[in-house]
Order: structure tokens, then sequence, then C-alpha cells
């Protein structure tokens, strides 16, 4: 029962929520790449935020930039980069690049359209959306933003992303790309080599570090990510969730999470309600639990492929609440010790899944501490165990 409402939901949700394309009310043409907020002929992508937050031109002369009463729309050039390198504001959330986003902004790039923090500059991120902002971003590259939380963005409004990356991008606390207090919805996105730890990967005591969340997307209390067709790869965090860490409500369609490292969930880790359909997680490591996922809260694991993954405990996935794994494939990982497929600590149900030939020291397919109810359509097949039970180490009494 509780799955068909969350699917519904789903469907109502994506289908309200979906990006699609705007009608072109009003242009305003960035037409320099220097970031300047001078009357000099000229529209920079400061003065074009500036004139859609205040509703006038940015200057007198001819080039400026003009915005309408009609919501604009701001156009950046195909194959330029907009390199930034002076802080625009500050707020309690940090230090940001571009002016603070507390209106609705509309911002276009096209093919090759990059905006990336100057090397030899302060730590800056580029947006903070406020709560009453919203932010429409499409076909741009962020690189290289920095900052405590959400290197390129800081989000606690709507933010929309359509065909859209963020490489390189690095926060010291929660975020590596992104830190969402508000709503994403994103359709089209790649996130690659972004991370969230001030120094390099290395951790020497994994039982004390609880921060440095989120490689890529850092998604808070109550806030809600919405991704379809996402790439999420090489991104990492020195504590929890390499791709995402999620204390809300992360919706995941269409995905991929490869290569991507953390202290606990390589690929994800969440604490909340979690739904992946149509989803592969593969070649992901976590340093201690969940190579592929490691789960606390509600999670829903449609038409996934979990493969290839690496952890101590729970090669593919670490379940320490409700997991319910439906059409699913779960092969060739591996753990050192205990749960080569999956750690089970909680509830899990199987349907129509396949755990085969993963590894461990012990539950090559299984090590169970919990619950786990499985139809005649699913298999734990074909695992080993070095010292242990090859497909499964039940150690619940009453299973």
């Amino acid at each position: 029962m509780l799955k068909s409402i969350l699917i519904g939901s789903l469907i109502i949700l994506f289908g309200a929520l979906s990006i699609v394309a705007q009608d072109l009310q009003h242009e305003i043409i960035v037409n320099t790449e220097v970031m300047t907020s001078i009357d000099d002929g000229n529209c920079s992508l400061i003065e074009a935020i500036t004139a859609v937050k205040l509703n006038r031109p940015s200057g007198d002369k001819g080039g400026e930039c003009i915005p309408s009463q009609e919501e604009p729309i701001i156009l950046l050039q195909s194959n330029t980069s907009y390199v930034i390198s002076e802080v625009n504001n500050t707020t309690e959330n940090g230090i940001n690049g571009l002016p603070l986003i507390d209106v609705s902004v509309t911002i276009r790039g096209n093919n090759g359209t990059t905006i990336v923090r100057d090397n030899n500059s302060d730590d800056f991120r580029f947006f903070e959306v406020s709560e009453l902002g919203s932010l429409y971003l499409e076909q741009i590259n962020f690189e290289n933003g920095a900052s405590a939380k959400g290197g390129a963005i800081f989000n606690m409004g709507d933010l929309s992303l359509n065909d859209t990356s963020f490489i390189s991008n690095s926060s010291t606390e929660a975020g590596g790309a992104i830190y969402n207090a508000g709503q994403i919805n994103a359709i089209d996105v790649e996130f690659e080599g972004n991370r969230s730890f001030p120094q390099q990967l290395q951790i020497e005591n994994p039982e004390t570090i609880v921060e440095f969340a989120g490689g890529a997307i850092f998604n808070g209390l109550d806030s809600t990510a919405l991704i379809r067709d996402g790439s999420f790869k090489d991104n990492g965090a020195r504590g929890y969730g390499g791709g995402i860490f999620n204390l809300g409500t992360a919706i995941i369609h269409n995905s991929e999470f490869s290569e991507n490292k953390a202290l606990r969930g390589g690929g994800v880790y969440s604490w909340e309600l979690l739904n992946l359909y149509n989803t592969t997680l593969h070649n992901n490591e976590s340093l201690h639990i969940g190579g592929g996922i490691d789960n606390w809260g509600i999670a829903f694991a449609t038409n996934v492929e979990i493969n290839a993954n690496s952890s101590t405990w729970g090669g593919g996935i670490s379940n320490n609440n409700w997991l319910t794994l439906a059409n699913a494939t779960i092969t060739n990982n591996t753990s050192d010790l205990i749960g080569g497929g999956v750690y089970n600590n909680g509830i899990l149900l199987l349907e129509n899944t396949n755990i085969i030939e993963n590894q461990s020291d012990d539950g090559g397919g299984i090590y169970n501490l919990g619950e786990i109810l499985m139809d005649e359509l699913s298999s734990i097949v074909d695992n080993t165990a070095i010292n242990g039970s090859n497909n499964l180490a039940d150690l619940d009494p009453q299973n």
C-alpha cells in the first residue's frame, strides 16, 4: 500500500515539476565576458542578474542590460567561459561570486557555455538562492567553485537545472557541488570530480568522522531533490555520501552513479526517503559501510543494477531500516568482512531480485541481522564467502 501511494505521488510530482522549455518573453543578452558593473555600453552577467532583481537597466548607454515588465531570460554566449575572480557578496551562508538570487531568475547558456572561478581568487561559490528566490539554469557548465557549504550553489528556494554540469567544485563541510535546503528539480545533469572534504580522501579514524558529506549533493532536512537522467562520476566525500547525502526526500530516475567514494555510502547515503528507478550504481567505494548505498531511512529501488561496488560491510548495499528491491540485480560486489551483496540490519523486501556472484568473508550474498521477505522470483545464488556462508548468513532466528 505504501509503495503504491509513493509511486502514484511520484508520477504526479514529476509531472507537475518537470522542466519544460520556457517561452521566450524577453531576452537580456550578455555581450561581454568581463564581470563589470559600470555604465560602459556592455551587459555583463552580474549586471544582467542585477537588472532582473531591480527591474531597471544597468546603465544609460546602448548595449547595457535592459529588462522588461515580463519575466526576462538572461542569455549567455556559446563556447564562452565566464571567469569570476572577485567576491560579489557575503551572507550568513557564505561567500558568493554572483548576486544573491532572491527573485525569479532564468539563465540560459548554449554549447560550451562555462562559468568558472579563477584559480587565483579567494574561495566562493557561484550562486546562493534565498527562500524567496527561484533559479532556472540551462546548458551551463559550472567549474571550480569552492565554499564551506555548496561549492557551486547554495539553495534555499527553488532550483531548476536542465542540461547542466558541475565539474571539480568543492566544499569544506557539505555539498561539493550543491547544498540544498529547498527544492531541486534537475533533468540531464552531470556531476563529476566534485569533493566534500578539505584534503585528499584519506581517512585515518573512520569512527569519528561524520562531517564532509555529499560529494556532489547535500540534500538537507525537509528538502527535496528530484533528479532525472543524472550522471554522478568520481565524486568524493570524506564523510557520508560520495554522490549524494540525503536527509530529506531524494527521487532519482534514469541515472548512473560510478566511481564515487566516501567513508559510508560510496554512491548514496540516505537517512529519510529515497526512491531509485532505472538507475545503475557501479564501481563505487565505501571505506566503511555501503559501497553503493547506505540506507537508514525508507528506500525503494526499482529496475536498478548494483554491481562491482566495494566496502568493508555491505559491498553493494547496507540497509539499517526499510529497503524494497524490485526487479533489481545485485552482482559482483565485494566486502572485506560481511555482506558482499547486502548487509541487512532492518527490513529487506526482495521482489524479482537476483543477488548473484558477490563476495565477502561471510555472507557473500547477504549478511542478515534483520528480517528478509522474499518472493519466489528472487534468488540468492552463486555468491562466495571466504570463511562463512556463501549465499546467506542469517543471524535472525525468526527467519
